[in-house]
């Protein structure tokens, strides 16, 4: 499986004279960005021992990588890696 988000959100116009209720300039020159990828697989995997008895097993993985912020000097990256073992037998 595999998701890859790209995302561009530009202001270049500063139209000076808007303010919020506090008086702070609203409308200034942004150039906002979002760039996320997620990546991974799973597997599952049965046995049957006995008639009466069966075994799941299974392993998840999943990579997800981004970046986020403002240009040109307030971008953050993270990094996440996901791992999930189980199994079961009734």
């Amino acid at each position: 499986m595999s998701y890859t988000l790209h995302r561009t959100n530009i202001q270049p116009v500063n139209q000076p004279g808007r303010v919020d209720p506090f008086g702070n300039q609203i409308d200034t020159p942004f150039h906002a960005i979002t760039d996320i990828n997620r990546a991974g697989f799973d597997y599952q995997g049965d046995y049957t021992e006995r008639s009466w008895a069966q075994t799941t097993v299974g392993y998840e993985f999943e990579d997800e990588n981004g970046t986020t912020g403002s240009l040109p000097d307030s971008l953050s990256h993270g990094v996440r890696l996901n791992h999930a073992v189980y199994g079961q037998q009734p």
